[in-house]
């Protein structure tokens, strides 16, 4: 839609878009790794430098543009807020497994895609026998109120007691 127009790059830079984002997903990967490997002291500082030494090349040199990099960093950032290492390696399976989707076939592809990450989402149960999607699917009110409004853990331990 023409209301979502500034969100695209301008241009695509010498590399289509498609591949910039695999490619980008896999040097997050390998920086992350490397600042694994690397001493406490130097990881962060390390990490951080190298990857704007990194994007500032491909950017200069027309590999890569702006936007794609401010994409794929705001995805980095967003797998640090799942709760586990294993949920967090899952979410980047997904988002690999979608930005193929659609590089290949387009909106039918995002569309397709993101039906099968829902299904897988809403079908695997995760610890308790609970879906990844519960309090919204099966809807709970009173758990889907909770997850906003947080009463006091000891106000909810009295109010299981009862």
């Amino acid at each position: 839609p023409s209301y979502l127009a500034f969100i695209g790059p301008k241009e695509t830079g010498y590399i289509p878009l498609f591949i910039q984002l695999i490619i980008l997903e896999f040097g997050l990967d390998f920086l992350r790794t490397a600042s694994i490997h690397t001493p406490d002291a130097l990881s962060t500082s390390l990490g951080i430098i190298g990857g704007l030494i990194l994007s500032e090349l491909a950017v200069n040199v027309g590999w890569f543009v702006p936007e794609t990099i401010l994409y794929m960093a705001i995805a980095a950032i967003g797998t640090f807020a799942s709760p586990s290492i294993e949920f967090g390696m899952a979410i980047r399976i997904f988002r690999l497994f979608l930005i193929i989707l659609t590089g290949l076939f387009k909106t039918i592809g995002f569309s397709i895609g993101l039906i099968i990450v829902l299904v897988i989402i809403g079908t695997t149960k995760a610890f308790g026998n609970q879906s990844y999607l519960w309090p919204l699917i099966p809807f709970d009110k009173k758990a889907f109120f909770n997850m906003f409004l947080r009463r006091p853990i000891p106000e909810i331990r009295n109010n299981k007691k009862s």
